[in-house]
């Protein structure tokens, strides 16, 4: 794996993420660099989330201490912080279609959201929601059958390339409430995509609470490499 990687993208999002723990109200932000870090105390964000911006050139190196999940079958992998978890989700199920196109997810969280990921029972009302950073999931099929699982997006951004494949992103926009895609297709099989979801740069509110987060998922969405690519 490439110990340094320039990201065409982290995106508007992630100078958008930044942006908004900021204050700023331009509709440009500056580019920001990851290794220059996030700011101590943000600001919680508008609920409005800022227009489109051109993507920006990051320096996404991954730490060497980071471990390595690796799937043999569907040949991919990502790179995780060590100090986190990985939790594989069962697909199908009672009502799930036949040909639903998503044929794996696996999630990644920080150890300390283990216990609250695993516990049985009803959920406590009282506590806090526990959302794992980010997932990377495996869907088959054509565009049409992509987007079942996948709404149309508000934003995209093509043409970019990560660590030598191309790769597409995808935001939501819903006022403050903007899931963020990573799709990557293999050119062996542009039928697969593997998809990193981004749960936190798209929310002001989670981004605030959880700055670290951004760089994390950031460097994880640039490491991902492609079997055979």
């Amino acid at each position: 794996m490439k110990a340094r990687v320039t990201l065409w993208v982290v995106l508007s999002l992630l100078a958008t993420a930044i942006a908004l723990l900021c204050g700023c109200q331009a509709a440009e932000p500056t580019p920001v660099s990851i290794d220059t870090g996030l700011p101590a105390t943000p600001d919680v964000a508008t609920s409005t989330p800022p227009p489109v911006t051109p993507p920006a050139s990051v320096d996404a190196s991954v730490p060497a201490e980071w471990l390595i999940y690796d799937d043999a079958v569907y040949g991919f992998s990502i790179a995780y912080p060590a100090d986190w978890m990985t939790k594989d989700l069962p697909m199908g199920g009672p009502g799930t279609p036949d040909d639903w196109p998503v044929q794996k997810m696996v999630v990644f969280f920080p150890a300390s959201m283990a216990a609250s990921l695993d516990r049985s029972g009803p959920p406590d009302p009282n506590a806090p929601a526990a959302i794992p950073p980010f997932s990377v999931e495996v869907c088959t099929g054509t565009v049409a059958q992509f987007r079942r699982a996948y709404p149309e997006p508000g934003m995209v951004e093509e043409g970019l390339e990560v660590n030598g494949l191309s790769m597409v992103v995808e935001r939501d926009m819903n006022e403050d409430f903007n899931t963020v895609r990573y799709v990557y297709s293999q050119a062996t099989t542009p039928d697969t995509r593997v998809v990193v979801v981004d749960a936190i740069s798209g929310f002001s509110e989670r981004a605030a609470a959880n700055p670290e987060y951004l760089r994390i998922i950031a460097r994880a969405a640039a490491s991902v490499e492609l079997a055979g690519e």
